[in-house]
C-alpha cells in the first residue's frame, strides 16, 4: 500500500465532501444540507474528522480494499474521493447502520455491511484481503478484549497494510485538572441506554505504540491534537500540572492533546495477545468470560 496520506480534506471542504455524497436526487437546497449534518456532526466531529481522513492514504486502483471498524455512512464519501470503490463497514447489529445509505450517490463500487462485535467477534471478510483499516473513536469502548480488534485487523490487512486510528487521549492536561479539582478523569465515561457503549478504557498516547507493536505494526506517525482550548485559566493549570511530567521527560506537552491519531502499517503476525500491562487472566488461556446482548 501507498504510504503517502490524502492531505485533501479540511474542515472547509469536508462538509461539502459528505453532502455530495448523500444529498437526495433534487436535494440541493443549503437548508436540507444545514439540518443534514446538525443531526449528526457537530463543528468539532468535523474537525476531528479532517484530522482524521489525512491519515488515509489513496487508493492505488479501484479492487483495494478498506474496512471501516464502527464507521458510519459519513465516511463512504470521503473513501470514494480518496479512490476506493471496496468498502466494507463493519459494526455491531444495530448500530451504525442508517437508512442514508441508500442517498450515496450512484457509482460503481462495492459496500459491504459486516456485522460483528469488534472486540469479540470473527470478522467476516477474508484474511491478507484489505489494504486499509480505519478504525475513529472505537478503541476506547471496548469492553472485553481490546487486543482481539488489534488480532482481527492484523488478519485481514495484508504485509504493509495500512491502519489508522485515533482515540482520546487520557493525558489530555484538562483530565489533569479534573482530576486535580476532584472531578472524574476520564472525557466520557456517562452510561447510556446502549449496554457497553460508554468509554470503558481511555488510553495514553504512549500506550497506542505499545498496542500496535503487540499487534504486528509499526507505528508511522502518533500525535495528539485539541479542538479548542477551556478557559485561559483552566489552560494554564493544566500546563502546570503537565510541567512535571515534561521535565521528567517522561511525558512531552505535545503529547497533552485531547485526542491521540495514529497511523501503522502491518510488519508482521500478532506479539503479544494478552500483554500483561493490560490484561490479567487469573489463569485461564484467554478472554473466557464474554457478554451479550
Amino acid at each position: 500500500m501507498g504510504s503517502g496520506s490524502s492531505g485533501l480534506f479540511t474542515e472547509n471542504n469536508l462538509r461539502e465532501t459528505i453532502l455530495a455524497g448523500i444529498r437526495p436526487k433534487g436535494k440541493n437546497d443549503s437548508f436540507w444540507d444545514s439540518q443534514a449534518l446538525r443531526v449528526h456532526f457537530s463543528d468539532k466531529d468535523l474537525w476531528r474528522m479532517s484530522l482524521s481522513a489525512q491519515l488515509i492514504p489513496k487508493a492505488r486502483s479501484a479492487s483495494d480494499h478498506l474496512v471501516d471498524i464502527g464507521g458510519t455512512v459519513f465516511w463512504i464519501p470521503l473513501y470514494l474521493d480518496l479512490g476506493y470503490r471496496h468498502i466494507t463497514i463493519l459494526g455491531r447489529e444495530g448500530h451504525g447502520f442508517f437508512p442514508e445509505y441508500d442517498l450515496i450517490r450512484k457509482e460503481k463500487f462495492k459496500l459491504e455491511m459486516a456485522v460483528a462485535d469488534a472486540d469479540l467477534d470473527p470478522y467476516p471478510i477474508k484474511s491478507g484481503s484489505v489494504q486499509c483499516v480505519i478504525c475513529f473513536e472505537l478503541l476506547e469502548h471496548f469492553a472485553g478484549d481490546p487486543m482481539h480488534f488489534f488480532e482481527e485487523a492484523n488478519r485481514i490487512l495484508e504485509t504493509n497494510g495500512i491502519f489508522c486510528l485515533s482515540t482520546p487521549n487520557v493525558l489530555w492536561h484538562q483530565n489533569l485538572v479534573n482530576l486535580f479539582l476532584g472531578g472524574h478523569p476520564f472525557g466520557w465515561s456517562l452510561f447510556t441506554n446502549s449496554y457497553a457503549d460508554r468509554h470503558n478504557r481511555e488510553y495514553t498516547a504512549l500506550e497506542l505504540p505499545v498496542l500496535l507493536e503487540a499487534g504486528g505494526f509499526a507505528t508511522e506517525s502518533l500525535r495528539t491534537v485539541t479542538y479548542e482550548p477551556r478557559n485561559w485559566r483552566r489552560e494554564v493549570l493544566g500546563y502546570l500540572l503537565s510541567f512535571p511530567g515534561a521535565l521528567a521527560r517522561r511525558v512531552s506537552f505535545a503529547l497533552r492533546g485531547e485526542t491521540s491519531i495514529a497511523r501503522a502499517h502491518k510488519i508482521g503476525g500478532v506479539k503479544d495477545r494478552y500483554p500483561e500491562w493490560l490484561y490479567i487472566l487469573y489463569g485461564q488461556p484467554g478472554v473466557t468470560f464474554k457478554i451479550k446482548k
